[in-house]
């Protein structure tokens, strides 16, 4: 019987060897690490497939990248772009006019396709043939209450229970006082 299981597993070496086809049965693979994988031909274990690189608005990322849409986040994941999906408001301020010769309006380059591509408060403005970053004519204050950003004159919700009608005015949040007693704490 010994002598019949080397003489078996012989000529299915050999079978394999001549048709180069790996015998397979006789192979112990270790598992990838990684999810998307594939068995090539000719071969006995799995392999990790290829990471695929993503095209995104003309642009090609590779996989893991992580990169800004206006102001979503944006990541380049088994090929496929996945992206938050946040409404992007644009930059305050306007864009300043442009009088002509010498100036920017000569040039015909385009820096720009919203105001998230401009650094800092830099808009994207569109003069002739060109949309560049331009730091805008007038850039309106902004006030912050509890982390949120308002823009000037927006309503603001009261920090304490004696205020009301709170306004952002010139950077700072304007508030009316109301009358009302003061916090006394509970005794027991």
């Amino acid at each position: 019987m010994h002598l019949l299981l080397q003489v078996g597993l012989a000529c299915s070496l050999i079978t394999a060897c001549l048709a180069r086809i790996p015998d397979c049965s006789l192979v112990d693979c270790r598992p990838p690490d990684c999810l998307d994988q594939y068995t090539p031909y000719g071969q006995c274990c799995p392999i990790c497939k290829p990471k695929q690189p993503c095209t995104y608005k003309d642009r090609v990322y590779k996989e893991g990248q992580r990169f800004k849409d206006e102001c979503n986040t944006c990541s380049c994941t088994n090929g496929a772009v996945v992206c938050t999906e946040m409404a992007c408001l644009g930059k305050d301020g306007s864009c300043p006019v442009l009088k002509g010769k010498g100036d920017v309006a000569d040039m015909c380059v385009r820096k720009c396709s919203s105001d998230y591509d401009c650094p800092g408060v830099k808009k994207c403005c569109s003069k002739a043939c060109d949309n560049l970053c331009l730091t805008p004519t007038r850039n309106p204050k902004t006030c912050t209450s509890n982390g949120i950003i308002y823009k000037e004159g927006e309503s603001v919700p009261p920090s304490h229970r004696c205020l009301t009608d709170c306004v952002c005015q010139a950077g700072q949040v304007n508030c009316l006082p109301v009358p009302c007693a003061p916090d006394v704490p509970n005794i027991k």
